[in-house]
Order: structure tokens, then sequence, then C-alpha cells
């Protein structure tokens, strides 16, 4: 289930620390608080009441009202209240008047980019359009707040006097959108066109983005402004992307120009994975004719990487033509899936030694490499590669560790945070709104500000803050903040006990290892508990309610997955339910609980096959890396928690079979 958030980017990380840390391995009874952080200084000790939550939001209330005396009268009570810029923002907005120019322009410039500022900045520039007060408006001018303002700007300043050519790049840059402009913007337009600045070309540009966007009519519009040739490519575009097998049927090409290959390249990914056997065939007919006009080793990548995403026995072969400045991370994990896919070592071994001299120290490289060579030969070098490899805390680190039967190398080195810094960072005031936010339960606004502390404070500071958010049960900022510098050695931060009742409960219901759960829900949401992907799944563990009210034999609506005990219960009867039909097998539990049952079905190996071998042939890169992370983030789990599980042992000894 791939995961998004309204508010943020996930990235999910597979490896735990990119290097062995100097510290002993952690064990359950070492996992410690850094002693310097002792006596935390106590912050936001106000305001956290139901009373007081209450009287702030009445407060807040009232300042959208407009009742200007009332507010006034009130505010003295919350001058010193984190959120109080909240409240003087509702105020700002519903009491709009030129006379305030000075105080709102400032606000805005105080508080730029806060949350409750994009709002009063919208409305305030459109109060001062409406009200023709141009050289406010202009003072008070900021690009991006919406389309229609941006066109506003312009206008005032070709009013002024501005050559259009001087605003060119501007109004090109407003003008390039896939979606219609607003009305305002026509007059800019039109002296823009007038000025001979609207070329075909970048008709034809913006005409592409309108076609790939699944906007026909913007498209079409613009298709009846382009000359003979750059019309011709516009239709070319639009049929292939509406209908892509036209590509390889005879007659659709004109003369294999550049600007056709660069059709080709966009659509190719679709059709090529849709049927690589018949799009080769095509390539194999037409490769010649592109090859003056374009860089077809794109296409070969493509092919070759479709055919072995689909097993196809040449799949190797053609990886192996690719061109070496082409060859990436997805050349490097198929080469691998295509040689495992044989059973054959001597080919692993073959295809490991013969990648590129940068991807010798890739693990994944390393780990089979050396894992070929010990099945082959068992050599000293292979036992010591592999060893070598056990010592780094991550996916094949913790794969080469259980191979060797050896204790897997979880390592633990607690943030070093000073009290001076906790207590100054702790009296920020963006730090203070964001923490205050989430006490409030309104999650959306806390990561918002969060975000923008993320962009004005250097690592050291966003360290500091992580372990007070963690300190305040806040415990997917840690996650996010501590993976954006690069700190990754803090593992109870990292990876935190949250909702340990919840989930040990849910543990206990199902008959599932606790430490299962959490890796689960660590991995889909990282803890925030209204998370939702654009896939329609929802909360810790990332069901969708029709999953959700299978599951449970009643409807469950997505509200009710934002209830963390309610969401784990029926994450935990899933991952149970999906066990069962996976003949108790728990990396193709992992990889339904991701995918889907359907799918895992037809990825079934045609041979047996270790589990280690087969989650590399699995089609989805998104499900490959979600079951890495999984068995690594549970091992780190049963540390924390001192308990060991059975149930993602050996992952080199698990077979898959060809049929659940």
């Amino acid at each position: 289930m791939q995961f998004s958030s309204f508010c943020f980017g996930l990235t999910v990380f597979v490896a735990l620390s990119s290097q062995t840390m100097a510290n002993s391995p952690m064990s359950p009874a070492s996992v410690h608080t850094n002693p310097e952080a002792v006596n935390k200084p106590e912050f936001i000790p106000e305001y956290i009441t139901a009373e007081q939550i209450q009287a702030f939001e009445e407060f807040e209330q009232l300042a959208q009202s407009g009742k200007e005396p009332a507010y006034l009268t009130k505010a003295s009570h919350f001058l010193k209240h984190p959120l109080y810029p909240y409240a003087q923002a509702e105020y700002l907005k519903s009491t709009l008047s030129i006379d305030k120019k000075v105080v709102i322009n400032q606000f805005i410039g105080q508080y730029s980019g806060a949350p409750f500022t994009n709002a009063l900045q919208h409305k305030w520039l459109n109060y001062l359009a409406a009200n023709t007060f141009h050289d406010a408006f202009i003072a008070a001018y900021a690009p991006g707040v919406s389309v229609k303002l941006d066109c506003q700007y312009l206008q005032i300043q070709i009013d002024n006097g501005h050559l259009v050519e001087q605003l060119d790049e501007q109004i090109y840059q407003v003008w390039l959108s896939q979606s219609s402009l607003p009305k305002r913007c026509d007059t800019v337009l039109d002296a823009w066109s007038d000025a001979g600045l609207m070329t075909s070309k970048r008709i034809l540009e913006r005409t592409k983005l309108a076609i790939k966007h699944n906007n026909p009519r913007l498209a079409d519009y613009l298709a009846k402004q382009l000359d003979d040739q750059d019309r011709y490519l516009a239709k070319m575009w639009k049929l292939a992307i509406k209908s892509p097998r036209r590509v390889i049927q005879p007659g659709f090409w004109l003369d294999y120009s550049t600007e056709e290959f660069e059709i080709l390249n966009h659509v190719s990914s679709k059709l090529v994975f849709a049927n690589p056997e018949r799009f080769n065939s095509w390539w194999s007919t037409v490769r010649s004719k592109f090859k003056q006009s374009g860089h077809v080793g794109l296409i070969d990548k493509k092919v070759a990487i479709a055919l072995a995403v689909n097993g196809a026995p040449t799949a190797l072969t053609k990886l192996n033509q690719i061109e070496s400045e082409l060859v990436d991370e997805s050349v490097k994990q198929w080469r691998i899936s295509a040689a495992l896919r044989t059973g054959d070592w001597q080919q692993v071994l073959n295809t490991a030694k013969s990648m590129p001299e940068w991807l010798q120290v890739d693990p994944g490289v390393v780990f089979w490499r050396a894992r070929a060579e010990f099945e082959l030969h068992q050599s000293d070098w292979a036992l010591l590669q592999l060893k070598e490899v056990a010592e780094r805390r991550d996916y094949y680190g913790f794969l080469a560790a259980q191979f060797l039967g050896i204790d897997v190398s979880i390592r633990h080195e607690p943030l070093n945070v000073a009290q001076e810094q906790l207590q100054a960072y702790s009296e920020d005031d963006g730090f203070q709104r964001a923490i205050t936010l989430f006490r409030y339960g309104r999650l959306l606004d806390a990561r918002k500000e969060w975000n923008l502390l993320v962009e004005h404070y250097d690592d050291r500071a966003l360290e500091t803050m992580a372990y007070l958010a963690a300190e305040q049960g806040w415990h997917d900022r840690p996650i996010f903040t501590l993976s954006q510098v690069g700190y990754l050695n803090d593992i109870e931060l990292r990876f935190p006990l949250a909702y340990e009742e919840v989930i040990v409960s849910a543990a206990k219901q199902t008959n599932m290892p606790p430490s299962l759960l959490f890796a689960v829900a660590r991995r889909e949401s990282s803890f925030v508990p209204d998370a939702f992907s654009s896939a329609g799944a929802a909360g810790l563990m990332q069901l969708k309610p029709s999953t959700a009210s299978f599951v449970a034999k009643r409807r469950v609506s997505r509200n009710q997955l934002f209830q963390p005990e309610r969401n784990v219960q029926l994450g935990a009867k899933y991952l149970a339910r999906l066990m069962a039909k996976t003949d108790q097998n728990p990396v193709l539990t992992l990889a339904a609980y991701n995918a889907g049952i359907h799918k895992v079905e037809r990825w079934l190996p045609n041979e047996p096959m270790t589990a280690d071998a087969w989650i590399e042939t699995v089609p989805y890169k998104e499900t490959r890396n979600y079951i890495k992370a999984i068995y690594a983030y549970d091992l780190v789990y049963q540390a924390r928690l001192g308990q060991r599980s059975t149930l993602l042992a050996d992952l080199t000894k698990l077979a898959v079979e060809p049929e659940i």
C-alpha cells in the first residue's frame, strides 16, 4: 500500500543505517535515553486542558466573526498563547481595510509561509485588486498565491508602462499550464501574443502538457493555433497517449524524427510492460530508423527490464547489452533477478562480478556475489565478505547475519542533546505552535508548522526538536526529521514503541508477533494516525475501507480507520487472514498486504525458490522494498521489545513454492 500524506512527502528508508556504528550492539536492556537530556524543560504547560482548548476555539470564532471591539477586548487574555497568530490572522481576514495596510503587510511578512498567513494573503491581495489599490497591491504582491493574482500583477505592470518583452518569462511561466487560465489573464495574454511571443513551438509545449494531463478540450483549442508541422506532432501526441498501441501499427510514424522519438519514448513504458515480447519484436524492425533521431538505448533499456519483469529467458542477455552509461539501480536489480531466476549460482556470480565498478560496493551486489561464491566454493573470501555485510544495519546485513547464523547487528547511538539546547528550542515560537497544534489534535496545521521549522533550521537544531517532539508523544516527526537530516543511529527515536498498548493487544488477539505489527505500522504510516493514500488507504496500518469492511464483516468508514485502536485491530486481523491464505508464509503475506493476494499468486515462481531470492524477482519495486523494510523493521522491534519471533526467520532457508 503506497503511503502518501496530504501535507508532506514520505520517503521510506529500507536501510536503517548506511554504515556500522562504533557502539556495542543494542539489546533491549541497553536502549536508553541520553543521560544529558535529563531534567527536560517543562514547556507549554498551559493551554492543554479541554476547557482551555475550548476557550481558545471560541476566541478564534470571535476573530472570524469580525466583531472588532469584542475581539480586541478578549485578545489581551490570549497574547501569550502559542496559537495567538492563528486568531489574529482570522481577525485581520474578517476586518480587511486599506487603513490596516501596514499591519497586515507586517503580519504576512513576519509569518511568511505559515499556515495561517496563506488564506489571509490571498484574501488581502484580492481585496486590494478589487478596490483598485494598485500601488498597495504591487507592494503586497507575492508570486504564486494564485494564477489570477499573478495575472493581475502583470496587468498592472503593463498598465504602468513595462514592456511586454520585459515580462516575457513571467508571462510564459503563468501561461504554461495544463489547465485553462482565469479570464483575468486574457488581456495580458493578448498583449503577449500581439508582441509575437506566443510562438508555435511554445504553444506545442503547452499542448503536449495538456495532452499528458488528460485535458483534451484545452489541447484541441491550442492545436488550432499551431502551424502545420507542429499541429501534426500534436495530433501524434494525442493519438499515442490515447491509444499507445497505435505507435506499433504500420503508417503511424512519418519521418522518425527527434520530435517523433520523444513521443515514442514517452508512451513506450506503458506499451512495453503490457506485452514486452510483442514490443521487442516491433522495436527490432524500427530501431535503426530511430537511431539518428534519438537515444535508442533508452528504449533498449525499457525492453530489457520489461522482459526481466516478465521472466523471459532472453532477459539477462538483453540486460547485459544495455549501454554502460544507462546502467543504474534498476538495471542492477533486474540483472540480479534474472540471474537468480535461472537457479544457477555460477550465473549469479558472473552477473554480480560483471557489474560496473561503482556498483561493486552496492550491498545487494556484495551480498549476492558472496552468497554465490559461498554456495559454489564455500571459500574463505565469501565467508569474510558475508561477515562484513552482516555488520551492516540494513536488509542485506540482517540477511547475511541470519545466513551465517549470527546475531544481527542492531546498534543504537542516542542523540546527544544538551540541556541548554532543549531549553532554547522548546521556547521557539514556531516549535511551540507546532506542538500546541499537535496537542490540540489539529494535525494538518501541526505538520505544516513543522515543515517550516525544517526549512529554516540547521540539522543540529532539528535533531533537538525531533527529540522534544518525541517527548511530547509526537512520534512521526522524529522518524521523518532524523531521516531528512541523516541521523539514522538513534533507534529509540526512529523506531518508537508508539501506540504500544493498542498494538500489543491486537497482537494477542490475532496471535501475531507484536514486532511485526509495529514494523507494518512503522512502514505504512510512520505512526501518523490520520495518514491516507491516493489509493484510499487510511490510518496507522493503511487499510482501505473496503478491505476493513470485509475483515470486520460490517461497514467501516475512513473516519473509523483514523481511530488507532480500530485500525490496528483490523490490520492485524487482515494480516492473520493473509497468513492463512499463503500457507503461513510471512514473505508472501507481506507481499499480499502491499500489492494484493491475486498479484502475489501471479508472481509465484515456476520452481521452488528461497524467499530471499524470490523477493528480488517481485515485479513491483515498491513491494520489493516493502518486504525488505518490514523484515528489517521486525528485527529492530524484536530487539526493542526484548522478544524473539521466528515468523520472519532466515529468508535464505524459507521456501516460496509455485502454488499456495
